[in-house]
């Protein structure tokens, strides 16, 4: 059997078809052609051993030797499948031969599965160089996943890869300046940052997002004011990409701007300059508290909830002037951002409890339960008989996170709500207050025509007892629930 290149590709081809063993290479032992030399063949018959440590070992070796070893490719790809130790050999070993096993690996890009895709894009990563060229040529292939994984392994081979994936971005396939994006941004090499800077006005509004997306990837800040300027863009996909970007660069001087995004009406736009604004983090917080005074009311709200998800201590004098903001979803946010702010809060939260909007009310409980001060176990125990379920369900919910005895009653009480949605809740809560006189409550809900209600009762009782039952019905805890009694009397 005469080795050739062309023959390493149809080896490989015939290792797909067949399948690949977790012990050792699918093509058979015995077909190891008869000329390669002894010194590659006596490694090449080491991958086909029982014992990991000397596969590896094996690989480890075949690697060392470098492109002399090419004819090993096939046998090394067919470790893909192997033990992690195994396949991280055989990667590298293969990124070691480098041309030679280009093609091959590339074949196993386009037809493997899950498992040798990864470790082919792997290898040639490892290969530097030699790599770019014939990984370029598969970024058009019709698959979206061979195209993502031939993207991901042009990002491996790093630096050496950089000129080309530039030269990529002015490409005619759409592909291509796609995967040459993506890579440069996760290569994340500065001198890619001009180029993608320009694809911000290509006329494609897909170039523009994978650019934008990138230079948020690379972090440099030569990019926030053509980023800034893109957020005024006429296609609301690009002021997308552009606020995402602009939180993952993380300049102050961004936040002005994607303030004024908060106010976008398109879809994720202002949830993205949202996003973007936490991540900027402290640097953020006086323009989002000078939103806080917006006429925009979308703006007033974003800025709120902003403030609540960079947990910035700093805000919480004027989140609770904004408790009075008249706009309700502006009051409502601003409770939820409060119950990050801690204990010194809760006066303005106990006080937010009265105000006439439901949603208001809501949010102030939920923060109250977060905060998890005792101060608020009163309020919430009121909240128990509100004549909205809503509300009737926080305040169990809150009850069940601060933990307090004085709810242990009234919680009993909210086991029997009309509501389905607020029982299964007030059974959750007393498994969380700890209490076992409410065992007997706890298997009575058992007998609740809700299925969640039943499923909650049957969590509390095994929080609560530490007693699991094959069957978890009222009849088999009241039995042993009378057991215990009885034992506990003697």
């Amino acid at each position: 059997m005469r080795w050739s290149r062309t023959g390493v590709c149809s080896s490989v081809v015939m290792l797909l078809v067949v399948g690949v063993s977790l012990a050792q290479p699918a093509l058979p032992k015995e077909d190891i052609p008869k000329d390669i030399p002894a010194h590659i063949r006596i490694h090449v018959e080491r991958l086909y051993s029982p014992a990991v440590a000397e596969r590896a070992g094996g690989a480890y070796v075949l690697g060392i030797m470098g492109r002399q070893s090419h004819q090993a490719t096939p046998y090394l790809i067919g470790l893909f499948k192997d033990e992690p130790d195994v396949r991280a050999k055989a990667v590298e070993a293969l990124g070691r031969i480098g041309e030679p096993a280009a093609a091959p690996l590339i074949e196993v890009l386009k037809t493997g599965d899950d498992t040798s895709r990864p470790a082919a894009a792997e290898a040639l990563g490892k290969m530097g160089l030699p790599a770019v060229k014939p990984l370029m040529a598969t970024l058009p292939n019709d698959e979206e996943k061979v195209r993502t994984d031939t993207a991901t392994a042009l990002a491996k081979v790093g630096s050496p890869a950089v000129d080309t994936l530039i030269v990529g971005l002015k490409n005619e396939n759409v592909h291509i300046r796609w995967g040459s994006a993506t890579a440069l941004g996760e290569i994340k090499d500065l001198r890619a940052v001009p180029a993608l800077i320009a694809g911000l006005k290509d006329k494609q509004w897909a170039d523009r997002w994978c650019t934008a997306r990138a230079l948020g990837d690379i972090g440099d800040r030569r990019a926030v004011g053509p980023l800034v300027e893109a957020l005024n863009d006429q296609e609301w996909r690009d002021r997308w990409s552009a606020a995402q970007a602009l939180g993952k660069i993380g300049d102050p001087q961004a936040a002005k701007p994607l303030i004024a995004a908060l106010a976008d009406e398109a879809p994720g736009v202002a949830w993205h300059a949202a996003a973007s604004l936490a991540m900027l983090g402290k640097s953020a917080a006086p323009a989002l508290v000078e939103a806080l005074k917006d006429e925009n009311a979308v703006v007033r709200r974003a800025a709120a909830d902003a403030l609540g998800d960079m947990n910035e201590h700093s805000a919480s004098r004027p989140l609770i002037v904004a408790l009075d903001d008249a706009d309700e979803e502006v009051r409502h946010k601003a409770a939820g951002s409060l119950g990050k702010m801690g204990a010194p809060v809760v006066p303005q939260l106990l006080t937010a409890l009265k105000d006439e909007k439901l949603n208001v009310r809501w949010g102030a409980m939920k923060a109250l339960g977060e905060i998890k001060d005792p101060r608020a176990v009163a309020p919430l125990v009121e909240g128990l008989t509100d004549e909205s379920w809503d509300i009737r369900w926080i305040a169990a919910v809150s009850l069940g996170k601060i933990r307090d005895a004085r709810a242990v009653e009234p919680m009993t009480r909210s086991a029997k709500d009309e509501n389905a949605m607020v029982r299964a809740q007030a059974v959750t809560a007393l498994g969380e207050l700890n209490d076992r006189r409410t065992v007997p409550v706890l298997i009575e809900a058992l007998k609740d025509a809700d299925e969640q209600t039943q499923a909650a009762a049957v969590k509390a009782l095994q929080k609560l007892t530490g007693q699991s039952f094959e069957k978890n019905t009222a009849e088999v805890w009241q039995d042993w629930w009378k057991k215990e009694q009885a034992e506990a009397k003697d």
